[in-house]
């Protein structure tokens, strides 16, 4: 069954304005229509989403894959046995150790950190695409995008950050990253509106996965992560 989703604001792109009181009309999982005004069939369910901004999903550049590999994507490198023993031999590989406690390695962290900051934002500016990763949970991707735009990075390149510069990086800017026609129907609504306010990331009122509704995404997620 076709489904339509009706926003407050629709954040198609990014890098496009955003429609108040856009719609986004869904079928077989994928995005068939989109606009300020949609044909929407008779019988399709509504997605009501109308006190929500409306957007694509969110990608995080920095995970770990798993034998669910969905996309089949390509592996630079594989774990063999004598990979594992690096991991896990004090005597030939790498030891486990709290890295905090070293002294240069703070120093060289609080370093990288000062040089971010500073070029950062003014390569982001003079046309570098940035991909935004947690290497932690997706939960917290809102987080990253907080702390760029905190360094001066604007809304709309933070919004890029996780969604389109993304999708491109991975070679999949013509199945997701924006809700253009004939892209996944991976959709998140949210209480406000991030290119005001980027932390409105972490308010997720809604999640659709492939045109299907995920209910109480967040439930029982930690206050760490969302806060």
């Amino acid at each position: 069954m076709s489904k339509v989703i009706k926003s407050k604001l629709l954040i198609v792109h990014p890098g496009r304005e955003p429609v108040p009181q856009g719609m986004v009309l869904v079928d077989k999982g994928r995005v068939v229509d989109v606009g300020a005004e949609v044909d929407v069939p008779p019988h399709a369910e509504v997605v009501d989403c109308s006190a929500y901004t409306v957007m694509s999903a969110l990608i995080d550049s920095h995970v770990h894959i798993t034998i669910n590999n969905r996309f089949h994507l390509p592996l630079s490198a594989y774990l063999s046995d004598p990979n594992l023993q690096l991991f896990f031999d004090d005597e030939v590989g790498f030891a486990s150790f709290d890295t905090c406690a070293w002294d240069w390695w703070r120093e060289r962290v609080e370093r990288a950190r000062e040089l971010t900051a500073k070029y950062l934002p003014e390569a982001v500016r003079a046309g570098v695409k940035v991909c935004l990763g947690t290497d932690s949970t997706h939960a917290t991707l809102w987080r990253e995008a907080k702390e760029l735009v905190g360094l001066g990075v604007s809304e709309v390149d933070a919004l890029k950050a996780v969604t389109t510069n993304t999708a491109e990086m991975l070679g999949m800017s013509d199945c997701v990253g924006h809700l253009g026609v004939g892209m996944f129907a991976d959709v998140i609504a949210l209480s406000g509106n991030p290119l005001e306010d980027i932390a409105c990331l972490r308010a997720i009122e809604m999640v659709m996965k492939e045109g299907e509704v995920i209910a109480d995404v967040l439930s029982g997620a930690s206050d760490i992560f969302r806060d």
